[in-house]
């Protein structure tokens, strides 16, 4: 396993399952080369994202996107999907972040973009301890009929698997609609424009507790 930044060699080794410990997080680009006793070879190369820990039973945490903290927030996407999520000081669509000058919001062209299904991946938590953890969000929502949505997922065994966060109507302001064709994957519930009522673009406070 090979540290694309510079520092070389991280493992050498000739055993079928290897590890290494890395000092602190941040964005690793790493290089796996392998070679067998006939003297094939083959490499790949991948960007491996090393999220911070946070614990809320220790810190109450908030994040508004203007310190350092706000690069461990990383965005990512479908192999075929492309990627309109950006970190800034939006000026189209809406004039300002809920507090301070950033969030992450999308940045499309025209009135029907390509199908996208990208995302955008927090640090980790790690609620043990926790009483009752709540997420509270401040959300601008510009979906299209019958194709856009979005929602909240988690993962518990190191993003392996994902599962929505809640249910419908969960909460305060919570999802409103449970099939969603342009979600991922088969977790189709979430915030849409409610094909019956025709609601669903707003901005306001989103909060989930569990109980």
């Amino acid at each position: 396993i090979f540290n694309k930044t510079g520092s070389g060699y991280l493992v050498n080794d000739t055993a079928k399952d290897i590890s290494y410990t890395f000092a602190e997080p941040g964005n690793y680009n790493i290089s796996l080369e392998l070679y067998n006793s006939n003297g094939c070879y083959a490499n790949t190369t991948k960007t491996f994202t090393l999220r911070p820990t946070i614990v809320p039973a220790v810190k109450s945490e908030t994040e508004e996107f203007e310190t350092t903290t706000a690069l461990s927030w990383t965005k990512g996407n479908s192999s075929d999907s492309p990627n309109s999520w950006v970190l800034g000081d939006p000026n189209n669509g809406f004039s300002d972040p809920f507090s301070g000058a950033n969030c992450w919001f999308t940045l499309t062209q025209g009135a029907r973009p390509p199908k996208e299904q990208s995302w955008v991946t927090s640090p980790c938590y790690d609620f043990r301890g926790t009483e009752k953890p709540m997420l509270k969000m401040q959300v601008w929502r510009l979906f299209n009929s019958n194709r856009d949505g979005a929602n909240v997922q988690f993962s518990a065994d190191s993003g392996k698997t994902w599962t929505p966060l809640g249910d419908l109507n969960d909460g305060i302001s919570w999802y409103n609609y449970t099939y969603i064709p342009g979600l991922i994957g088969d977790n189709k519930i979430g915030w849409c424009v409610h094909p019956v009522t025709n609601i669903g673009n707003d901005t306001g406070n989103l909060l989930h507790q569990d109980p």
